[in-house]
């Protein structure tokens, strides 16, 4: 993954390999436009898990456009609303997260992140892990 910080504007990227003989061909332009936000995304929506022994898989959907966000905060607590246990920003914009979780009662929501900020908490689940 690369990132840079560009002002706003459109611009046209190309990628080549590159190993220790020599570098390969370019890809073919790929136009990106950098604009500002306007909002922070909508909250994502039926927050839901599956748990297969002390491994909790959570998904959920993405918020409808158009302020969609670039990646996710998990937010696991001990209580209803509390953010004590876990706050997990992801990386990308996938809808789903998995971890091992010790024996417990958890809390969760979930929020969409982009640059103008977070979301709104998706709906809160409690998952159990015995």
């Amino acid at each position: 993954m690369f990132q840079a910080n560009a002002a706003f504007g459109s611009y046209f990227v190309r990628l080549a390999a590159r190993n220790s003989c020599s570098v390969g061909p370019p890809t073919a332009d790929l136009q990106v436009t950098v604009a500002p936000c306007t909002a922070a995304p909508g909250a994502p929506t039926g927050l839901a898990y599956t748990r297969a022994g002390s491994i909790v898989t959570l998904t959920w959907n993405n918020p409808a456009a158009p302020n969609l966000p670039s990646r996710f905060e998990v937010h696991a607590g001990s209580s209803t609303g509390a953010s004590d246990l876990l706050v997990f920003t992801t990386t990308g914009n996938g809808t789903s997260f998995q971890a091992v979780a010790p024996p417990g009662t958890y809390y969760v929501r979930v929020k969409g992140v982009n640059n103008c900020g977070p979301s709104l908490d998706s709906n809160e689940i409690v998952v159990v892990v015995p």
